[in-house]
């Protein structure tokens, strides 16, 4: 295995101390993954490249790369990150599997974590909004994904193969404890991930996960956590 450090990223976030950076360790692994085979696909060298955060107040940064390192890749064929978001004092990694490639190649989100830096604690998603309010959040993320689910199937006909997926996509309601691990952020607002699971052939019909704006979502976040929507 070789072991590199690369500098990609520098946050002035709001910690105390040095200013919090976010660097990319790359590891390359020679010996093949369980899902090698002998076509050549999934051959190594396998590269990984992972987060390693430093700087920050005291214990902030051995607190993130607690959450964000993995001892085992598994069969995994490779790996990437990137930082979606950060406003103010939090900053979401986001951790990226290669594919495992057989006749078809996806990529799958591993892991994205919300961290607040002045602390190097991660944030359960679904503490960021107030209980009272939970019920009126989901209704507004449903009403968005069935409009994307109409928006998908609207030039399909009827009687055609691909129109029964629409039953299943109807029924795949986004729910309570979903806010626990679907969430995703960005500067614009945040993705609440649904899972259609579609076969691969049909892929192309799933309707994108609904998204709400910051100034959408800013009511329903507890106050303690409204300077995510900048506020």
């Amino acid at each position: 295995m070789k072991a590199s450090l690369l500098a990609i990223v520098l946050l002035g976030c709001g910690s105390a101390g040095s200013a919090l950076r976010v660097d990319q360790t790359v590891k390359v692994i020679e010996t093949p993954s369980e899902s090698a085979d002998d076509t050549g696909l999934n051959a190594p060298p396998y590269t990984f490249t992972m987060p390693h955060v430093s700087g920050g107040g005291p214990g902030v940064a051995d607190k993130m790369n607690r959450v964000l390192v993995f001892e085992d890749f598994g069969d995994w064929n490779g790996s990437s990150f990137d930082v979606p978001f950060r406003r103010g004092p939090y900053i979401a990694i986001r951790i990226i599997k290669d594919p495992t490639c057989g006749a078809y190649c996806d990529v799958s989100t591993v892991v994205e974590t919300l961290f607040d830096t002045r602390t190097g604690d991660s944030v359960a998603t679904a503490d960021l909004f107030l209980p009272e309010r939970v019920d009126a959040l989901i209704a507004r993320v449903e009403t968005k994904r069935l409009a994307a689910v109409e928006r998908a199937f609207a030039d399909i006909a009827p009687d055609a193969d691909e129109y029964e997926f629409k039953a299943g996509c109807l029924e795949t309601a986004f729910t309570r404890e979903r806010l626990g691990d679907s969430l995703s952020f960005s500067d614009g607002g945040v993705f609440f991930g649904v899972a259609y699971d579609f076969p691969h052939v049909a892929q192309a019909l799933e309707p994108e996960s609904p998204e709400l704006t910051w100034h959408e979502v800013a009511p329903f976040l507890k106050p303690g956590y409204r300077a995510l929507a900048g506020r």
